[in-house]
């Protein structure tokens, strides 16, 4: 996988300066955050300006690591801020010897920076910054130099952001005139800048570092500092316990699916014994080959043929429909039918408006447990579309659509067999 180093400043909305690496070669040029998603099969090392955040260095000795949150950091370092509180982001980078190194960045910046760092979704390397690219050595300090930024590196942790006066800023003045000076000086600078000037002003050794910058390899990693992954750390006891758990659910999955099975089994053997009884009961009556909607229907055509030729009533003979509408609307008199017709099974009972309409509902809901359904329109509404339908099939318009005086409601009746319920689901 092919490198790609990112130098980001503190100001994002500029270009970013790039150096791609791949099998020695090394390219580089400038792009913007939505450019970078071009760069395929790379991974990402991230050198951030240090001007992007501060270092600081604070002593934490007999404070439990645990107890180090970003809040009591920030309120150990408190009095060395520029800013507020509320809009500093710190990270903890460094313990060591009750001594804590903290990166302080201004909130919006850093959240910024994550976000469209997340949003390029190239696997990161690291994060740190570009001070922890040069060269360090003990009891020597490193000074870089340069046009976009200017720092001295006091320690492998710790460096400090210089102010632009020429040839020598002032702040390493003040720093050198101290009583523990470092015993030599390694610096990054221009070929024509005088380090003999240097040297020869404060006394101290002074060696060019010829612009090596030691490259890929990390001190301060703010990424995983950083990192929302989900680090789940379980002792033996709730390792054994989840196991145990896991077993528990595992007999349960298996007595699930078993009584599921049973029930499978059940169900198809009871199928097999009602087509079993269906298919005895029918023989002797048609021929049965398959249980079936056809089949059913043949077989209650004829058993209803058996029964018009024995006398005996069908469910959906005029007789039987009236009987029953008369049995259940208790209420309703001789006088207040005005016409009956009944055809192939559909009986219309046409009513005068004596008929008290507002108990039909009571009627219906009783009709229905007798297997029959009941519907009812006003009179004319059911002329005007028995009308149409005569018309549509060139019957008598007189014979079928000749009023009725004092007509008001139409009720019709219909049986319902419980093989066209079946049928109809």
């Amino acid at each position: 996988m092919k490198i790609l180093r990112l130098f980001i400043n503190n100001d994002l909305s500029k270009p970013i300066n790039w150096a791609l690496i791949h099998d020695n070669e090394v390219e580089t040029g400038q792009s913007s955050f939505d450019e970078l998603l071009g760069f395929n099969d790379v991974s990402l090392e991230i050198y951030l300006s240090t001007n992007c955040c501060s270092i600081f260095k604070t002593n934490v000795a007999g404070i439990a690591s645990k107890r180090l949150t970003e809040e009591l950091m920030l309120g150990l370092i408190e009095t060395s801020l520029t800013d507020e509180i509320d809009e500093v982001k710190a990270i903890t980078l460094h313990i060591e010897d009750g001594v804590a190194y903290i990166a302080v960045f201004n909130k919006i910046y850093y959240q910024t920076l994550m976000q469209r760092l997340s949003y390029i979704e190239k696997p990161i390397r690291f994060i740190q910054s570009f001070a922890f690219a040069t060269s360090f050595e003990e009891n020597s300090w490193t000074l870089f130099l340069g046009e976009e930024q200017s720092f001295i590196r006091t320690s492998k942790f710790e460096y400090y952001c210089l102010d632009d006066n020429k040839p020598i800023p002032s702040m390493l003045e003040d720093m050198l005139q101290l009583e523990e000076k470092p015993k030599s000086l390694l610096v990054y600078a221009n070929d024509d800048y005088d380090i003999e000037n240097l040297a020869n002003k404060f006394d101290i050794p002074c060696n060019r570092a010829n612009n090596q910058l030691e490259y890929g390899v990390f001190v301060w990693n703010f990424y995983i500092q950083k990192s929302t992954r989900f680090n789940l750390k379980l002792d033996k006891k709730s390792i054994t316990s989840i196991f145990s758990l896991l077993n528990t659910i595992k007999y349960l999955v298996i007595f699930m699916i078993l009584f599921w099975g049973l029930n499978i089994t059940m169900l198809l053997i009871n199928n097999v014994r009602i087509k079993s009884q269906i298919h005895n009961n029918l023989k002797g009556v048609v021929a049965v080959n398959q249980i079936n909607k056809e089949v059913i229907q043949t077989a209650n055509n004829k058993i209803n043929s058996l029964r018009h030729l024995r006398g005996i009533y069908d469910n959906k003979d005029a007789v039987v429909l009236l009987t029953k509408f008369l049995q259940i609307a208790s209420t309703i008199t001789p006088n207040d039918i005005k016409q009956f017709r009944y055809n192939n099974g559909e009986a219309n009972i046409t009513v005068g408006n004596s008929f008290d309409a507002s108990l039909f509902n009571s009627y219906k809901d009783v009709l229905e447990t007798r297997k029959i359904t009941a519907t009812i329109e006003d009179y004319k509404t059911y002329s005007k579309n028995n009308k149409k339908k005569a018309e549509a099939t060139d019957n008598d318009i007189n014979a079928t659509t000749s009023e009725i005086v004092d007509a008001e409601w139409v009720i019709t009746l219909k049986p319902v067999m419980w093989h066209e319920v079946v049928g109809n689901k």
